[in-house]
């Protein structure tokens, strides 16, 4: 099992405490073993980003959208162009979905 960044998120060290249902650190055997059994249910198992999210509402924390994520492939040039703009509106700050000639490209 692994944990997808898709687009990308951020959360500080006490939100993911808090997902661990941990006040502080270390976290026990079984906290741990709670957390990862949490992220292998449904819905959205198969989708790692989409079951963070789940599991970070489940224990109260509050989703946010940030500018500069890039969360779906790029298939549009019109699109690609005001992103990589050098006076775009918001940085650049991840792309998911990009492969090989794209990423040459970008």
């Amino acid at each position: 099992a692994g944990l997808c960044g898709g687009g990308g998120y951020m959360f500080s060290r006490q939100s993911l405490l808090s997902m661990a249902s941990a006040d502080a650190s270390p976290v026990s055997k079984q906290q741990q073993n709670n957390f990862l059994d949490e992220f292998m249910q449904e819905p959205s198992a198969d989708w790692c980003d989409v079951r963070f999210a789940c599991v970070a509402q489940m224990h109260g924390l509050k989703l946010q959208s940030m500018p500069g994520l890039h969360g779906w492939s790029m298939s549009r040039p019109k699109e690609e162009r005001l992103i990589f703009a050098k006076d775009a509106k918001t940085s650049m700050l991840t792309l998911h979905y990009i492969r090989g000639e794209h990423m040459q490209r970008v």
